[in-house]
């Protein structure tokens, strides 16, 4: 028996192959950034197989959280990591979370390690600044991102009843997936807690949130390609 795979389908299965492998790439890439938010691990290299695709570092976005009762701000700036393909679906890293997306759409396939509860609430943050490299390969290729901590910090505030606000600026299906996954947790009710503005090609999404406790971690690293 011989099946006969027309050009528009075998293009679908060579571009979702070419995804599937780029997700596995990109959990260990996220697993290896765990390790410098967690193990305090200086450098690590990454291998990624880029095949007809592109691996770029994209729009920066901006993670912001407020404290209110005490005027204090936390700004993350982050470059995300982007493996996208000839047909324009991507795999992104950002602050912690992966992402499977098209132009249109995007589904979030790895959460962050959030922890958000009236008692005690943790917001590690990933702040990734890229090197201003796009690789674009024809063919097949094994790339290494190779990665470096900066100086971490840590900010905290226990002093109870406290009011935090938390804006997330980003593309605007990547931001729907960020309101989704907060609005998991039992502390934030999306529909009550949550607003979003469109602007011209980004959104910002804002949600409030009442704790005893907080502390943000920033893991700040730099990356590279070579």
């Amino acid at each position: 028996m011989v099946t006969v795979m027309g050009t528009g389908a075998l293009t679908d299965y060579q571009d979702g192959e070419q995804i599937n492998n780029a997700e596995v790439a990109f959990e260990i890439l996220a697993n290896n950034i765990d390790d410098h938010a967690y193990d305090r691990v200086e450098g690590r290299a990454t291998e990624i197989r880029v095949t007809d695709a592109s691996l770029s570092f994209g729009t920066r976005e901006e993670f912001n959280i407020s404290v209110q009762s005490s005027n204090d701000e936390i700004v993350v700036v982050n470059d995300p990591i982007i493996y996208e393909t000839e047909q324009g679906s991507q795999v992104v890293h950002s602050n912690g979370a992966l992402f499977r997306e098209t132009e249109r759409e995007s589904r979030m396939i790895r959460e962050p390690h959030f922890r958000i509860d009236e008692n005690r609430t943790m917001l590690p943050q990933t702040e990734m600044r890229g090197s201003d490299t796009r690789l674009s390969i024809g063919g097949s290729e094994t790339v290494h991102l190779r990665t470096e901590q900066r100086t971490p910090r840590l900010y905290q505030h226990s002093s109870g009843d406290l009011d935090v606000e938390i804006e997330i600026v980003t593309k605007p299906a990547r931001a729907d997936e960020w309101e989704r996954y907060l609005d998991s947790f039992d502390e934030i009710d999306a529909d009550q807690d949550c607003t979003s503005e469109l602007n011209e090609d980004s959104t910002t999404l804002t949600c409030d949130l009442e704790t005893d406790e907080i502390y943000v971690p920033v893991t700040r690293l730099s990356g590279e390609f070579s």
